[in-house]
């Protein structure tokens, strides 16, 4: 059977399309800056699912697809309903364009929507409480401190040209946990730089690796790609860095990481001290399944940089890469994937290695089909998906490529 799902993408939406294409298998068939509706043989649990992604911010599962905004009271009463009677129910109702271009705030007057439910649910002998917000949509925050997913419901109310598609949240985001590990770790240090976990997990997932799968980052820094596959289940990681206190920030964070998660106490990466460029030294010849990593991105900048030092590091570094794939193809197996980040430096310049990285056998994959290449905005015409926080000197550039056979 069919089902169909509605993932309320991240702030970086290109990203968590590109994840969620990599991690679900189905057919898109809608697209929007803000949600992607999925058609999917059979049903899935929708918090395991979230457990395991980093860039989808809600997940739900679709009720209807109606033709009129006048039908959606009866709808939405129909399903709160069915509830029953016995407690007080909390709802809340959240707005989204079903496709690009909408804005569903024209359509549909979202807090007369909810006093209308709510007054015909009365109405019915049905006590409940409307949860509203000044945006079009609520938060996940809001939706979990307001136990809308325990003692009620959240509509997810898509808004199309011809159709409104009716959805009720099954998870959110773990956003106190996301912070938790964020900053809560031993090892961090801002001035190094930081892959922040959300990522970290979105990178492991696009290297659709099988969980018994052997995933190596050779520039592993604090660990965290290795902590965030160790959470979704991984059993076979390996973190190696050039640098000795590198390796010792990543045992103490994989030491906290089993005090405080039980369900990776089993799981105990191989880490290695040993410089990137060179990992086939300590490893063996066609070993590893994939590599997902953030490199080293270069000295800390603070955007006042000469043009002439900028050129200095997109040189340095873009030997360091080109040698450090051309030492992966030794332990790789065939068809393997490698996540990495590139730097993008100065005003917008980029590593200019990927010629050289195809003669070396090679191949950048596709991250978003070319059909929703239009709403994939942060798609440079390199195929890479561009991703930053505030404030940052240094943008991410995220590429996939597979070594071919």
């Amino acid at each position: 059977m069919v089902m169909k799902y509605v993932f309320i993408l991240g702030r970086n939406p290109t990203l968590s399309v590109a994840e969620i294409i990599a991690r679900v298998p189905g057919e898109v068939a809608h697209l929007s800056r803000e949600a992607l509706v999925l058609k999917h043989e059979g049903a899935f649990d929708g918090r395991a699912l979230m457990n395991e992604l980093g860039g989808t911010i809600k997940i739900g599962e679709v009720k209807a697809t109606l033709q009129n905004p006048a039908e959606l009271v009866t709808a939405l009463v129909a399903d709160l309903v069915a509830l029953g009677k016995e407690r007080k129910l909390f709802f809340g109702i959240s707005l989204y364009p079903l496709e690009a271009g909408m804005k569903p705030e024209h359509v549909i007057r979202l807090q007369e929507l909810g006093i209308t439910v709510k007054r015909a649910l009365e109405t019915g002998g049905v006590a409940t409480r409307f949860v509203r917000s000044r945006e079009n949509a609520l938060s996940s925050v809001v939706v979990a401190k307001n136990k809308l997913l325990t003692r009620g419901v959240e509509f997810l109310v898509l808004v199309g040209r011809d159709r409104i598609v009716v959805a009720t949240t099954s998870a959110v985001q773990s956003f106190e946990e996301f912070s938790f590990r964020d900053y809560g770790r031993p090892a961090r240090r801002m001035a190094v730089g930081l892959i922040p976990p959300k990522l970290a997990r979105a990178m492991v997932n696009l290297a659709r690796a099988l969980k018994n799968a052997v995933v190596l980052d050779p520039f592993c820094g604090f660990g965290t790609v290795a902590t965030e596959a160790m959470l979704m289940g991984y059993q076979n990681l390996i973190a190696s860095d050039i640098e000795a206190q590198a390796v010792e920030d990543v045992q103490k964070n994989i030491a906290w990481i089993h005090s405080h998660y039980p369900e990776a106490r089993t799981i105990a990466p191989k880490i290695l001290q040993s410089p990137a460029e060179a990992i086939a030294k300590k490893l063996a010849p066609s070993s590893v399944d994939a590599i997902v990593t953030e490199p080293y991105l270069g000295p800390v900048l603070h955007g006042k940089e000469r043009p002439a030092l900028i050129q200095k590091i997109i040189r340095e570094l873009s030997a360091l890469y080109v040698s450090a794939f051309r030492d992966w193809k030794k332990i790789l197996k065939p068809d393997a994937r490698v996540v990495i980040v590139f730097p993008v430096l100065g005003r917008g310049e980029y590593l200019p290695i990927l010629e050289d990285l195809t003669n070396l056998g090679y191949r950048r994959e596709e991250l978003v089909p070319d059909q929703l290449r239009p709403n994939a905005a942060e798609l440079t015409k390199r195929g890479s998906i561009l991703y930053s926080r505030p404030g940052q000197k240094v943008m991410r550039e995220l590429f996939v490529f597979t070594l071919k056979t």
